[in-house]
């Protein structure tokens, strides 16, 4: 493996903070990616009062040593995937946003994995700031939607309740905290913000006002997770303060492929709020994507969201594969539907004019077509994952009184009339 293969800069600048307030290496990491003190234990983020201590610590070092040495950790796992079928994973992405700085970094870093000097703060800080949302998405869980724990409480699905638990309690900032944020935001260079839904998070208003007020908002690009069901007055005003906003905004597919999945979800809300802020696009840079699950509920729906997002937003959706829970991802199909499904997309990948499509919408076709490929990686337990979709596709449509035959024919067929 080339040493770029094996590099991803984030366990070098960023600090990832999930909805519970535990650390992360990355929101796309798999099994293992916690970040864990030199005993072994999670790390929560009220526990933080050095960046210096943390990115630094025995977790951090081996997992640079381990990509200085040519290989990636278990937990990049997805990224590996992704890259190696052709399509461009998170950590290319990184890899060429900050491709001048890593020359340096690496540098500076022993082989060990120890920073000679690190920062007072991390030049790229992403936050899930709690899990309140106002949607229950059928590929979610209470862990990124509150509301969602009475569903799964009925339903009998496990979910980690502890995690959950405390996220629902909140975040609050502490003073010192805020201190803290204070001398981070002067070297800080990209902010993402994930939830739950951050639009409808106090918590994350409040951590921006702070950027805003010491002075730094200036020089930080912001990045923002978004349902964009709900877009008031103090957030229009808000994000021009800042270098560069890009909004993530999150659709499943055309209208009644979208509603079914994201329950609550009003998409012509969502459609009218875009265009709300490409009104305003020319006063500042702002920057819109539409992302998207590669899941079991709307493979059958790629193809026609797509020429949707074309023709109204003249922007390709990016697509995450779901990976977990794994009774939702795509490769548990049946095999019919399956080559069904790459039969369509392929056919549209080879139609399409790429003349016509920007450069990060060629990337997102080309990843889009490395996920056929993960598609087909069937899970030895497929049997188990199947019953499993089955039932809670069941439980869920008996719950919202929907039926999964009005927006995938096929596939409700096979979970109700096998």
């Amino acid at each position: 493996m080339k040493k770029s293969e094996s590099l991803c800069p984030l366990p070098w600048i960023h600090l990832s903070v999930h909805f519970d307030e535990s650390l992360r290496v990355c929101c796309n990491g798999s099994k293992g990616r916690e970040v864990v003190d030199d005993q072994g234990k999670v790390i929560y983020f009220p526990d933080v009062t050095e960046y210096k201590d943390v990115i630094n610590n025995q977790f951090y070092r081996q997992v640079r040593s381990t990509m200085l040495k040519g290989k990636l950790p278990g937990f990049c796992d997805y990224c590996k995937k992704i890259d190696e079928s052709g399509g461009s994973s998170p950590r290319a992405h990184f890899l060429h946003q900050y491709q001048d700085q890593m020359d340096r970094l690496i540098d500076d870093t022993q082989e060990d994995g120890t920073l000679n000097d690190p920062s007072e703060g991390p030049l790229f800080l992403d936050f899930s700031l709690s899990n309140h949302c106002n949607l229950r998405c059928r590929m979610c869980s209470p862990e990124f939607s509150a509301g969602l724990k009475t569903v799964f409480n009925q339903l009998e699905l496990e979910y980690p309740v502890d995690a959950v638990d405390r996220a629902i309690k909140g975040w609050h900032f502490s003073e010192d905290q805020k201190v803290m944020f204070k001398s981070w935001f002067s070297g800080m260079d990209k902010i993402l913000l994930q939830g739950g839904e951050p639009l409808l998070t106090k918590e994350a208003k409040d951590f921006l006002k702070l950027a805003v007020e010491c002075g730094e908002a200036h020089h930080i690009n912001l990045k923002i997770t978004t349902n964009l069901t709900h877009l008031d007055q103090d957030w229009l005003k808000l994000i021009p303060k800042f270098k560069a906003v890009a909004l993530h905004v999150s659709l499943e597919g055309t209208k009644d492929v979208n509603q079914y999945i994201r329950q609550g979800s009003e998409q012509e809300l969502i459609y009218l709020n875009i265009k709300k802020l490409r009104k305003v696009q020319p006063l500042m840079p702002l920057y819109f994507d539409i992302y998207a699950v590669f899941q079991i509920y709307n493979v059958h729906n790629i193809v026609p969201f797509i020429r949707e997002c074309i023709l109204e937003f003249n922007t390709v959706p990016f697509f995450g594969f779901l990976r977990f829970p794994h009774y939702l991802s795509p490769n548990i199909l049946p095999q019919n539907l399956k080559k069904k499904v790459r039969y369509e997309i392929e056919n549209f990948l080879q139609e399409i004019d790429r003349t016509q499509i920007d450069p990060m919408g060629i990337k997102n076709l080309d990843t889009l077509k490395a996920h056929l490929d993960l598609m087909d990686h069937e899970p030895e337990d497929r049997l188990l994952q199947w019953e499993k979709f089955k039932k809670y596709t069941r439980g869920l449509d008996q719950h919202y009184k929907t039926n999964l035959h009005e927006i995938f024919p096929e596939l409700g067929k096979e979970v109700y009339e096998d």
